[in-house]
């Protein structure tokens, strides 16, 4: 069981230390970038506020996005079948639940979202669909001369901040197609607010695609559609399935209660 915490504090360790920066001409396909991202769940109450971290792993033309609890839990159900542990049930419930469950893979102009919904586990993908205006203004952010670019998404409109330093065209979440990493990005209305915090190059072999036994492919129209729906109607879809306990109408009540303060979703149209 030390070994597998030992893991963990490892792979947390660059979280607190400074990023190395990767200066211009060196090897940029095998960087591990953390982002922060700051964003408020309930759109009509700017005092909430939320936060969680991301890796971004890029190498050989890929990317891979995704919250690091859900990649430590991946990590930990890949030691755990080539060594399983004694209690591994104490482990995996040490981890923090991460916030969004998403894993983002990019490569080649297209966006691979893997997802769940329940038990059931999606993937659906996308050509990149951004357009970017590119401005002439310019700042620097964690270190990196940045210059400001514009583009609109899924409802929202958003202000990035890349750098040529890092000659990747890549960046948190689903954003890509900028001459440049993006080293920060929010929506105009503050919202939803991705920021690096770190940069190392890494000799890491990381496994860019989800440890995942079985993948239904969807599109993304379905899929948010069917999110939102579970999403609202968990405590039906649950109980329809077997899954009840306690009062039941108590806790429909409270579930809609909590559901009402998270409206807030990153992609407001589809």
């Amino acid at each position: 069981m030390k070994r597998h915490f030992l893991f963990i504090l490892i792979l947390l360790g660059s979280i607190t230390a400074h990023g190395q920066k990767v200066a211009q001409g060196q090897n940029y396909q095998n960087i591990k970038c953390i982002y922060n991202l700051t964003f408020q769940p309930d759109s009509t109450n700017s005092s909430i506020l939320r936060r969680e971290k991301y890796f971004l792993f890029i190498s050989n033309g890929k990317s891979k996005f995704q919250a690091i609890n859900s990649f430590l839990l991946d990590s930990l159900l890949l030691s755990a079948s080539e060594h399983p542990p004694v209690n591994s049930n104490v482990q995996l419930s040490s981890l923090p639940d991460p916030y969004f469950t998403y894993t983002i893979i990019k490569e080649n102009n297209n966006i691979a979202t893997y997802d769940n919904i329940y038990t059931t586990d999606y993937k659906y993908t996308e050509t990149n669909p951004f357009q970017w205006t590119i401005t002439t203004e310019r700042r620097t952010i964690a270190g990196y001369t940045c210059q400001r670019a514009t583009t609109s998404y899924a409802g929202r409109t958003y202000d990035a901040w890349f750098t040529k330093e890092i000659p990747a065209s890549d960046g948190p979440y689903k954003f890509m197609g900028l001459p440049g990493l993006i080293i920060k990005i929010q929506d105009t209305r503050k919202h939803y607010s991705f920021e690096m915090i770190t940069l190392n190059r890494t000799k890491q072999d990381i496994k860019l695609i989800p440890l995942k036994a079985k993948i239904t492919p969807t599109t993304r129209v379905k899929f948010l559609n069917s999110w939102r729906n579970f999403h609202y109607n968990a405590i039906d879809i649950m109980a329809q399935n077997g899954w009840k306990y306690g009062d039941y109408e108590n806790q429909k009540i409270k579930y809609k209660e909590r559901i009402k303060r998270e409206n807030n979703f990153i992609e407001l149209k589809y």
